[in-house]
């Protein structure tokens, strides 16, 4: 009880709507500023402290437009699910499948699929957060949750069976033609007439 009255006065204050995306954003800019130095060398003491000034007025500038509060309102804590289901999923995989790590580790075809998922979900999630203000993303959003029927026409069926030998075929023949003179060269075996 007591614990619910302090996160209710914390929100009532504005702790969650003001203060936690202000420190969000400052570390991040901060972060990619001090990491990518385009100001100079993260050592000195200059940059470290332009890099602050920096991050601190863009934090202030995010935080005064209220569509952008508002979306990170709802995307911070989708986010934050989506990586405890990702953790629960590792974990998962690692009591099923013993040394995991070292039968997918090495292939990119897993993680770039891996990665792939995520994004997609991760675009749905901004969706969500944001709505309408940007509809394209609203869209796909609803489309993934399945607000929206996918109704394919014959024309549509018709158009994507064209784009995929459009796009397929030459994919496929450059893939046949780059793998096929993968064979190694072991050398010319000699041997002594008899």
């Amino acid at each position: 009880m007591v614990f619910d009255a302090a996160i209710n006065l914390l929100g009532e204050f504005g702790f969650f709507r003001v203060v936690l995306p202000f420190l969000l954003i400052f570390a991040l800019f901060y972060a990619v500023l001090l990491k990518t130095g385009i100001l100079g060398q993260a050592e000195q003491a200059r940059v470290r402290t332009i890099a602050s000034i920096i991050a601190f007025v863009a934090a202030f500038l995010v935080i005064a437009y209220t569509p952008v509060v508002d979306a990170l309102a709802t995307l911070i804590p989708q986010a934050s699910f989506l990586l405890v289901i990702a953790m629960l999923f590792l974990m998962l995989l690692a009591f099923i499948v013993p040394k995991w790590e070292d039968k997918i580790g090495k292939s990119k075809l897993y993680w770039g699929a891996a990665a792939v998922i995520l994004f997609v979900i991760f675009l749905a999630m901004v969706g969500v957060s944001v709505g309408d203000q940007v509809p394209i993303l609203g869209t796909f959003a609803k489309l993934m949750m399945g607000q929206i029927p996918l109704e394919l026409t014959t024309e549509t069926i018709n158009l994507l069976i064209a784009f995929a030998v459009i796009i397929g075929v030459p994919l496929f023949v450059m893939a046949m033609v780059a793998f096929s003179g993968r064979k190694k060269f072991t050398g010319i075996e000699m041997k002594p007439k008899s």
